[in-house]
């Protein structure tokens, strides 16, 4: 379980890394919340709010190379939580300006038909990047 929850949030990383809107929509639960707010973006609730954000910003983010580590899952029965670090550097291609944001998601996750999916996840940086001003040029 462990293992496969870990792959889930590679996949996430991936699938937006790759602006494959439909396949990030096969990792989240019906009725999800993802707290995004601490990065400056809103809080998205339900499928079709999360599918209406990644189509957005597949249009307006650089090039984004999401990496995850330091992975603390614990799970009971079907449903599990844990947090993973991230780190994106980004590149801008409007300008060619770099950029990063880092910090920590902190995931909720079921398992449902075998599947493990994300059940919330919020995003806490620990260096808060200014997004709204980039994607306002």
């Amino acid at each position: 379980d462990r293992e496969q929850i870990i792959e889930l949030t590679y996949k996430y990383a991936r699938y937006v890394d790759t602006r494959d809107v439909d396949a990030n929509m096969t990792l989240w639960e019906p009725g999800v919340c993802v707290d995004y707010s601490p990065l400056g973006f809103p809080t998205l609730n339900g499928l079709d709010e999360i599918r209406a954000f990644f189509d957005e910003v597949r249009f307006t983010m650089g090039s984004l190379c999401h990496l995850t580590s330091n992975h603390l899952v614990t799970v009971s029965g079907d449903e599990a939580a844990g947090t993973c670090y991230w780190w994106a550097p980004e590149n801008d291609t409007g300008n060619a300006e770099h950029h990063w944001s880092q910090g920590i998601y902190h995931d909720k996750y079921r398992k449902t038909d075998g599947t493990w999916r994300f059940g919330g996840r919020r995003a806490v940086p620990w260096v808060t990047p200014d997004f709204a001003e980039r994607r306002a040029r």
